[in-house]
Order: C-alpha cells, then sequence, then structure tokens
C-alpha cells in the first residue's frame, strides 16, 4: 500500500518531533484522508526497530478498521494484538496492541509483563482532556510512562479542539504543538476528499429558551423544536435528494428520530434508526450500507469509526455548539467514492452559520470570544459562504456591499483553526510576479504564480485544468476578481497568453504569509492593487 505525500510527510513530522525533543506532537488529518493508513506506517516502522506500541482508540469499529488495515499493509497478523472487550478479545503479548481506552485504561502493567513499549499512539486524540486532569488517557498514558520514562506519544486526530477548552494543544496540555496539518481543501483539489456543497434550509429552525447543558443545546427542548417541523424538513430532505444515493441524518434524541424515521415510511421512503437505545444497530448498518436503505437516522452514534464512502448527503437535524461535533459529522461525507461528485449538506440547525465553513471554522480559543456568525448564505443558490467571502463559490453571485461584514479582509483568512493565537506573520512588499506552467509529481497541471520582493519568493498554484468542481472554481474566482471576466480559461497555456495580452486588471501589491510546520510558507491575506497590465 503506497502513502500519498501528506501521508509520508505526517510520518516524517512525527519523527521530527521526537528528535526535537518534542515528545508528544499531535498530528491532524481530515476524516477520509487515511490516518489508518499513516498509523500503519509507524507500526511497520517500530517493527523494523524491533520494538513495541500501542494505539489506543475509542470505539470497537475504529479498532477492527486499523487491525485490517494493518493486516493489508503485509504485517504479520500473529504480530497484531486487540484488546478490546466489545470485540472479545485481551491479547497483550504482541509487538502490535491495538486498544479500547474503555478495557485498557489499567493495563499498563500487563503490556510491560511482555517487554517495553516503546511508541504509544492515540487515535481521536481529541478525546483526551487537555487540563490533563484524571482521566482513562491520562491514566494510561502515566502507567505507561511510569515504567518507561522514555516512551513516545503521538496523537492523531481530525479536530484538534474541544468544546469547553478550544484547541488541545499548547502551554499546560497533554500536546506540545501540531507538528503537522493536511487541509481539508487541499485534499478536496488533489481529489483525495470529496466537496462539500452547503445547502441552508427552508425550515428555520429557532432555538430561542433552550439552555446549555455541559456547554451543548439540551437534547430534550431542542427535539422538542425540531418536532414541530419535523414533518415539513422530511419532506425537504425527500425533495432535495432524488438525485442522491445515501443520506445520513443526524437528530436530537430518540423521540424525534424515531418519528422522523416514521414520516419517512408514510412518504413510502425505506428509513432504517441507529441509537445506543436500539439493539438491531449492525443489521440497520449493513442495510444502509449495500443500498437497500436510502435513509439512515442516527443519535451520536455514526459520528467516528463509521466508513461509508458513498454516502453524498447529510442532514443536520439538529444543532450544536461543539465544533468537534459539527466537524466530526461533516467528515461522515468526505470520503471519495467513483460514483459521487459531492455530498450535500443540508443543515436545519444553523450549524453552518454557527461554525463556518471547513475552510474557515470558528474555533474557540483561549481568552477569545467567538464570532456570532461564521457564515452566510447566498441569496441567489442558496449555498453556505465563508462570511468574508466577495462571491458565492457556487454559482458567482456577487454579494452587496451590505451583504458583506466590513470587519473583514477583501479575502476570507486562511490560517488554520489549529495554529496557534501568537502565530508569527510577516509580510513581502511584492516587486514583481512571474507566471509559469507547472506540473506536478502527480501529473497535474496548473499555475504557478511567484510573487518576488527582497529575495523572497512565496508561490500558489491555480487549477484551471482540474476536473475537480471546486477545485476548477477557486480557479474561475481567481480569474474573475483579477480580470472581471467570467471567461475563465480551460488550459493553463491560454491563461498565461491572456495574462500576457494584458487581460490582468487586479494584482497583489503584498502578501501576509506564514511559515507552517512543514517549512513551507502559507499566503493568510493579499493585498491588491490595480494594474493597466504585467
Amino acid at each position: 500500500m503506497e502513502l500519498r505525500n501528506y501521508q509520508r510527510e505526517s510520518v516524517s513530522s512525527i519523527y521530527n518531533s521526537w528528535k526535537r525533543g518534542e515528545n508528544n506532537p499531535c498530528l491532524v488529518l481530515p476524516t477520509g484522508s487515511g490516518k489508518s493508513v499513516v498509523i500503519g506506517k509507524i507500526c511497520k516502522d517500530v517493527l523494523k526497530w524491533n520494538g513495541r506500541i500501542i494505539v489506543v482508540s475509542h470505539v470497537k469499529e475504529l479498532l477492527a478498521q486499523l487491525e485490517a488495515t494493518l493486516l493489508a499493509m503485509g504485517i504479520d497478523e500473529d504480530l497484531i494484538g486487540v484488546y478490546s472487550a466489545g470485540l472479545n478479545r485481551r491479547e497483550t503479548d504482541r509487538q502490535i496492541s491495538i486498544g479500547g481506552i474503555q478495557s485498557i485504561h489499567k493495563k499498563s502493567a500487563e503490556y510491560f509483563e511482555h517487554g517495553k513499549i516503546n511508541v504509544v499512539i492515540v487515535d481521536e486524540a481529541h478525546r483526551i482532556n487537555p487540563s490533563l486532569d484524571d482521566s482513562m488517557y491520562t491514566n494510561l498514558i502515566k502507567g505507561l510512562r511510569s515504567r518507561n520514562t522514555d516512551i513516545k506519544l503521538a496523537g492523531l486526530t481530525a479536530t484538534p479542539y474541544r468544546l469547553d477548552d478550544g484547541l488541545i494543544h499548547g502551554e499546560g496540555k497533554l500536546f506540545e504543538s501540531i507538528c503537522y496539518e493536511a487541509e481539508t481543501e487541499d485534499l478536496q483539489d488533489l481529489k483525495f476528499l470529496s466537496p462539500l456543497v452547503g445547502k441552508s434550509s427552508k425550515q428555520k429552525i429557532k432555538l430561542d429558551g433552550v439552555k446549555k447543558v455541559r456547554g451543548d443545546f439540551h437534547s430534550t427542548e431542542m427535539g422538542e423544536k425540531f418536532l414541530d417541523k419535523v414533518e415539513l424538513c422530511v419532506r425537504e430532505i425527500i425533495t432535495q435528494t432524488e438525485d442522491r444515493k445515501k443520506v445520513l441524518i443526524f437528530c436530537c434524541n430518540v423521540d424525534h428520530a424515531e418519528k422522523t424515521k416514521a414520516i419517512f415510511q408514510r412518504y413510502g421512503k425505506r428509513c432504517g434508526l441507529v441509537s445506543s437505545m436500539h439493539a438491531n444497530r449492525d443489521e440497520e448498518i449493513a442495510e444502509f450500507k449495500n443500498g437497500r436503505t436510502k435513509f439512515l437516522v442516527n443519535i451520536n452514534v455514526l459520528t467516528t469509526g463509521f466508513d461509508d464512502p458513498d454516502i453524498d448527503c447529510i442532514a443536520l437535524l439538529r444543532a450544536t455548539v461543539s465544533t468537534s461535533l459539527y466537524v466530526q459529522i461533516l467528515g461522515r461525507g468526505l470520503r471519495i467514492h467513483p460514483d459521487k461528485n459531492d455530498c450535500m449538506i443540508l443543515d436545519f440547525g444553523g450549524n453552518i452559520k454557527r461554525h463556518g465553513v471547513l475552510s474557515d471554522l470558528n474555533i474557540k480559543k483561549e481568552k477569545e470570544k467567538r464570532k456570532k456568525i461564521a457564515a452566510k448564505t447566498c441569496p441567489k443558490c442558496q449555498s453556505m459562504c465563508s462570511i468574508a467571502a466577495k462571491k458565492c463559490p457556487v454559482c458567482v453571485y456577487e454579494f452587496k456591499p451590505q451583504e458583506v461584514d466590513p470587519n473583514h479582509d477583501e479575502e476570507a483568512s486562511s490560517l488554520s483553526p489549529t495554529v496557534k493565537t501568537n502565530i508569527e506573520t510577516m509580510k513581502l512588499v511584492v516587486d514583481k510576479v512571474i507566471y509559469k506552467k507547472h506540473l506536478s509529481a502527480g501529473g497535474n497541471t496548473s499555475l504557478k504564480v511567484s510573487y518576488q520582493g527582497n529575495n523572497v519568493v512565496i508561490s500558489e498554484y491555480v487549477p484551471f485544468e482540474s476536473l475537480n468542481k471546486w477545485a476548477r472554481q477557486n480557479a474561475e474566482r481567481w480569474w474573475q476578481y483579477r480580470t472581471g471576466d467570467f471567461q475563465c480559461p480551460i488550459k493553463v497555456d491560454e491563461a498565461i497568453d491572456r495574462i500576457e495580452e494584458g487581460e490582468l486588471t487586479k494584482n497583489v501589491e503584498s502578501l501576509t504569509y506564514t511559515i507552517q510546520e512543514t517549512g513551507f510558507p502559507k499566503i493568510v491575506r493579499r493585498k491588491f492593487k490595480s494594474i493597466k497590465n504585467v
């Protein structure tokens, strides 16, 4: 199994962190990007070093998926042990151990009976309490390190933040830093992840008066609000998903879910239901995966450990204050499939406006207040856009001045939501811009735009020839903003010819950028100037 470039870089970043003495790095990879393959590569390397490794997760589905990946990568099954009550296995004597945290958090001594543990990998690392208070994860790690102070730890997650504490890394927290982050948009452009198309619902569920419990909306009170319009919501889902194959629906509570299922069935639509209160969970999931059931309702069950790549619609019949939960839900639609162009998000709970689009999330940070609005709705096509967007990325509707937040820059910030709040940025005054045709190692052709100034060069790549819809739309937005022309070139050669002929009317005057953990610069803001020609 050959690793993708970002997966190889992910593994190297963890090793480099350990070499620098940072024993607790965290790796951020979006859902669907292949975290299990990254873990598998680390496991294979530990075997080469004749060491022992423990991989920890919290649900049996993730443990089973990881074991299957390790076997697919050619690791001998006799070297892999699983310790999970849910899987009815309790093996502690193998070089590679895969454990459910509920089962192994008090078993550190049993593992050391069979030799020293060298490496611990925690999947879904955002579940660890970042304040290092007493918990199953911290008890396990403390127990392991009490027997080997040189043990290496790394966490993997798609969502490096928590509802109560913000980011999971930094001073006073278990994870020292983010050693590498793969951006969702970049992997979508490379066709490793599916595009998400957000649609605002016609049904507006008002949550006035709903109290919060442990930082999120009270499920019963929230469910009552959604029950008032449950039939209208179901009818809209049916109408919007006529050309969709699989629709995953998230509800507030059991009563809400059961009534939602009943309405689907009343309209002649086969609908399954999965929750911790229903015993036929595996059967319902199997019927959904094999395509016999189009609609599947669940209550906080299918957020992690559930892998069905051809899901092409997610309906949120609930609201959440948790950005982590929101991202995990959307992650169910990110996996690619040959029969899938994109995944539509039907949001009935105002979640996209509350949390933002994946490329511009509204993350709670210490000593910072949350923005009240993180996204807005296109009045023409109802797609959800970043609050700072000047044009809709789907239909290219140009927002009127009053529809654009005056406190935002001309382009939305591309800062990662996991970067520390005191991130160092640099400014480049651009003296010269060079346009060249670029062919990547993967055979993809794009326009390389290099900004030069004061012996510094910062580059970006415009994917005019990409077959990916979202990548192509990014190229169209790039062209439209810089030329005012909606007739975007199809080929890179055409774009270069038209630029040389003087079609460019705007260019970058200066850049604000930062240096990523990988050592590469990343543009976070641009200031434009009007020009007559290049």
